[in-house]
């Protein structure tokens, strides 16, 4: 039996209609269920299909987002760091998309140095661009402000706050 051809470049292609598709990416904080699959990277999954059934360059990326207050809760709740949560979790998610059959064709790390390297030069070049723009806003707080500033607090004390990972969101 002959071996399958080689999969498509998945690079930009001239003259070939290129798409890329991506999904909101999954918190890393727990084990994904139905209703995650449904709502997240499923019709994601649909167009893609469609998409390479059309003939299209057609590139599926998605992963696991692993900054934010949930991954740190959950570190907190299971007593280790953000870290051991996001490698614990990011696992079991390929693991059950797999098991699904969802066909990204890059499932990655949102703290992962290549993920960083092209979120900063997307960001500078919209800099440069004048895309964007700096500004400074004051926004209400509410009651429970000192409740959340001695959360941040005892989190940065147990370590679960790392600085250096967040200034690279």
């Amino acid at each position: 039996m002959a071996s399958p051809p080689p999969p498509p470049p998945k690079l930009p292609i001239p003259g070939r209609r290129n798409i890329l598709i991506t999904s909101a990416l999954p918190y890393v904080n727990n084990v994904p269920h139905l209703g995650n699959i449904i709502g997240c990277v499923l019709s994601a999954d649909v167009f893609a299909r469609y998409c390479r059934l059309r003939g299209y360059n057609a590139i599926y990326i998605c992963g696991t987002d692993e900054y934010g207050t949930a991954t740190e809760t959950k570190a907190l709740e299971e007593k280790c760091s953000p870290k051991e949560i996001c490698d614990k979790y990011h696992v079991i998610h390929d693991e059950v998309y797999k098991w699904f059959d969802i066909k990204f064709d890059k499932f990655g790390r949102t703290s992962a140095p290549e993920q960083t390297e092209v979120c900063q030069a997307i960001f500078h070049k919209l800099m440069e661009s004048k895309w964007l723009t700096e500004n400074t806003m004051q926004q209400p707080i509410g009651l429970w402000r000192g409740n959340v500033r001695q959360k941040a607090v005892t989190m940065k004390q147990q370590g679960v706050i790392n600085v250096k990972t967040a200034a690279n969101c």
